[in-house]
């Protein structure tokens, strides 16, 4: 996810394309993180398991997301109207935060995407009802974020593009496609 203007990222992606691998970039991690400092991504090292604390280790970039995951993203959102301030404070805690962690239930992406969400002011864009649903799930799943990110499409504050490799409805597992 991109806090702020997707299109500065993307430029951002572009002038480090020079890295013509991961070794290189992992290099020169903490001088690409000054710069690249809105994209949120938030991955356990290694393989995710189903309990236990792992650490992290988030991508840079939207590509690194997408060869980790195997394929481009199913549907991109463009959410406006939130505090921008806010939600880079709240990734500035997360990602800075010592020793952070990877947990599969509890600190997954899904979460961290959405206390990001939280701190810019999204659930409070909501009805009472649906806030009071998202905000007391036993775990989130890209599904709950999906959905929270279609309410702010139906409240004029977001917009939704499908991919083709989105898959059909109905063709999901726990909230996960």
């Amino acid at each position: 996810m991109y806090i702020g203007d997707p299109v500065i990222g993307k430029m951002i992606e572009v002038r480090y394309d020079r890295y013509r691998n991961d070794g290189e970039r992992d290099r020169d991690r903490a001088f690409i993180e000054q710069f690249n400092t809105s994209y949120v991504s938030w991955w356990p090292e290694g393989r995710a398991a189903l309990t236990g604390k792992q650490r992290q280790e988030r991508n840079l970039f939207l590509e690194s997301d997408i060869s980790a995951e195997g394929c481009r993203p199913h549907v991109v959102y463009t959410v406006c109207g939130l505090n921008l301030q806010a939600m880079q404070a709240e990734w500035f805690n997360i990602r800075n935060k010592p020793n952070a962690h990877y947990q599969m239930l509890r600190k997954s992406c899904s979460t961290v995407v959405l206390r990001v969400l939280k701190a810019g002011g999204a659930l409070n864009k909501l009805s009472a009802a649906k806030r009071a649903w998202f905000s007391n799930n036993l775990y989130v799943t890209p599904k709950n974020v999906a959905q929270i990110c279609n309410e702010l499409r139906d409240a004029g504050l977001a917009t939704k593009a499908k991919s083709q490799n989105c898959p059909e409805k109905g063709s999901f597992m726990f909230g996960l496609r």
